[in-house]
Order: structure tokens, then sequence, then C-alpha cells
């Protein structure tokens, strides 16, 4: 009886393990999809496309990040895609390391990790809320703690931030 049991707890071992480990599927096959949340190379010429009438929001994330690929396709892509924001914002992404490049407002080169310091972003994934000036409209979203709520937390931010445009 007492070899029974110790094959029965190594068969619990591994079906638990192997439980695991296919809870972790979603997440790998979300991180091998091509993002399609474009890459912001100039912040000057999206204020200028949005005419000062669209919101600007702008996912900080690094090339490693787990979470910020299952914000971007969880998130970020249905809401670029939906009609009912099709006119009203405009979606994009920075990476916040410190070789890659972008221009700023103003036109200067910066990288991404001098952006984020300016936002005074330290953690990945951030998403901000931003008018044509660059001034944040909205309370930022930093992480993913409350996941469940996150689509309410977002789909807030942006109705407040709509009405002050």
């Amino acid at each position: 009886m007492l070899c029974f049991d110790k094959i029965l707890f190594r068969l619990k071992t591994v079906f638990l393990y192997l439980v695991m480990l296919s809870s972790l599927l979603p997440v790998v096959t979300v991180a091998n999809q091509a993002s399609t949340i474009r890459e912001i190379k100039d912040l000057g010429l999206e204020a200028r496309l949005s005419e000062g009438k669209q919101l600007i929001i702008i996912l900080f994330s690094a090339s490693s990040c787990e979470y910020c690929e299952l914000i971007r396709q969880s998130y970020l892509l249905p809401l670029q895609q939906n009609s009912k924001y099709k006119d009203k914002i405009r979606i994009g992404q920075v990476e916040k390391e410190d070789y890659y490049y972008l221009y700023d407002f103003n036109g200067e080169s910066i990288g991404g990790d001098t952006l984020a310091l300016r936002y005074d972003i330290d953690l990945v994934p951030t998403i901000i809320f931003i008018d044509h000036k660059g001034r944040e409209l909205a309370k930022r979203i930093v992480g993913i703690t409350l996941i469940d709520y996150l689509d309410m937390y977002i789909d807030q931010a942006i109705q407040s931030s709509i009405n002050k445009i």
C-alpha cells in the first residue's frame, strides 16, 4: 500500500504540474503574436494628426514584458478596432528602453527612457492618456494588478479624457 501511495502522489504532482503549465499557454501564445499597435516615432506628428480633437493613448512597454503584450493584444488592439472610438483616439506605444528613439513634441530626438522619465514612469506596462500638447488628461494605468477591471478603467479614462479635449 505504501508503494501505491507514492505512485499516486507522483501522479498528482505531475498532473498539477501539467495544469500549471497549461495555464501559461495563453500568455505564451499572446506573447508570440505580432503586435499591431504602432510604435510612436514622432510625438509632434501625433499632435498634428490628432488636430487637438483626438485623445492620444500611449502604452509604455518593454520588449521583454509579457504583461505589456497581454495589454496590447487583449485590451488596446480591440480598443483600436472599436468603431465607437474610431475618430476619437490614437493609440501608440513607446519602448521604455534607451535604444528606442523618437521625436518629442518639440522635435528633439530623445530615447524612450527619457520620455518615460519626463512622464515619471518607472514601471511597465503603463498607459497614459494625453492631449495634443502632451498633458495627461486622466489617471494613468500602471501594471495589471486589477486585470478583471482593466477594461473598465481604460474606458473610464478614455471617457474622462475625451470630455476634457
